[in-house]
């Protein structure tokens, strides 16, 4: 490919609408619309039974999923879309102490790290202690899911 050239993967993901891709993408457009924030609810919905662990994990990633999808994703998910979310600190309180409890040892610990992480920004910032440049949160504030 020409690197002037756009890419065809996004030029799918942002040209056509999000159901379409949802249903007749590859792999990586369904991924990309799933990341996107704009992406309609109803489309990550449908995004989240995809039969790719990547897509699955971009829905469960997406801060605009509703707060269900990304419960029954973390409970019912594979093992690689559970070790996605266990290991990132931007996953609801709730859904990373139900991961913690997983059969998957890896998991368990990385939920676990994940909660530390969480609530050691969380204690930070409502002290005022943190690193931080002034106007911008730390890692795991900006999910709305969660807030």
């Amino acid at each position: 490919m020409n690197i002037s050239e756009p890419d065809s993967t996004d030029s799918v993901a942002n040209n056509c609408a999000p159901g379409h891709v949802a249903l007749h993408g590859d792999e990586i457009a369904r991924a990309a619309v799933a990341a996107k924030v704009d992406t309609p609810s109803e489309t990550l919905a449908l995004l989240s039974e995809d039969k790719s662990d990547a897509v699955k994990l971009a829905v469960a990633r997406n801060p605009q999923t509703p707060h269900h999808i990304v419960a029954k994703l973390a409970k019912r998910g594979s093992a690689v879309v559970r070790a996605g979310l266990a290991s990132d600190a931007s996953t609801p309180l709730e859904i990373l102490n139900e991961l913690a409890e997983d059969d998957d040892d890896k998991i368990r610990a990385n939920a676990r790290q994940s909660r530390r992480i969480l609530a050691a920004n969380l204690s930070n910032e409502s002290e005022g202690t943190t690193n931080i440049p002034r106007g911008e949160k730390p890692f795991g504030t900006l999910n709305p899911r969660w807030a």
